[in-house]
């Protein structure tokens, strides 16, 4: 909202929702580290109620933010390897979209990708069967099926800039 908080039932991206914890790759070391953004303004390193150490021992906090950093790593990976077999396959094709706004200005929005569904509805049945395997399949359904929030962030724009006003 333009006050600065999140829609009621509104999903928040999980890479939102992990701040101020991070994950830092130390490459040379295959080794990832749980690291935390000191200058975050919800960050306090002396609250007594929810303390990060108990003298060198994690507490229950920084055991939850590894275990939702290594998911979400683990899912942005899956994510890597989704979006190179829809490249391989020739299945992301240049959008652009215009926004009609209530003060009869517009928008338009350009330099992203979107799934091809006339060539996903087309794809040798080998490569369903190694998708369908993979769990790519519901995830380009769930691709097509999100096409319809277009409408639904117009209007809020709509929406927001009229309560602006």
């Amino acid at each position: 909202t333009g006050a600065g908080f999140w829609l009621k039932y509104t999903y928040i991206p999980a890479y939102v929702r992990k701040y101020p914890f991070i994950f830092m790759e130390i490459p040379e070391q295959k080794q990832w580290v749980l690291c935390v953004d000191e200058a975050a303004p919800h960050f306090v390193d002396e609250d007594p109620a929810q303390p990060f150490f108990d003298g060198e021992k994690p507490q229950k906090i920084c055991d939850e933010a590894l275990k939702f950093c290594q998911h979400y790593q683990q899912q942005l990976d899956l994510t890597r390897h989704f979006t190179q077999a829809l490249r391989e396959q020739g299945l992301l094709r240049q959008e652009a979209l215009q926004l009609s706004l209530p003060n009869k200005d517009s928008i338009r929005l350009e330099g992203f990708q979107v799934l091809d569904e006339e060539k996903y509805r087309n794809l040798p049945d080998a490569v369903v069967t190694d998708w369908f395997r993979r769990g790519f399949l519901p995830a380009c359904d769930a691709v097509l099926l999100s096409y319809s929030n277009w409408k639904h962030l117009a209007s809020l724009s709509r929406d927001t800039e009229g309560a602006a006003a």
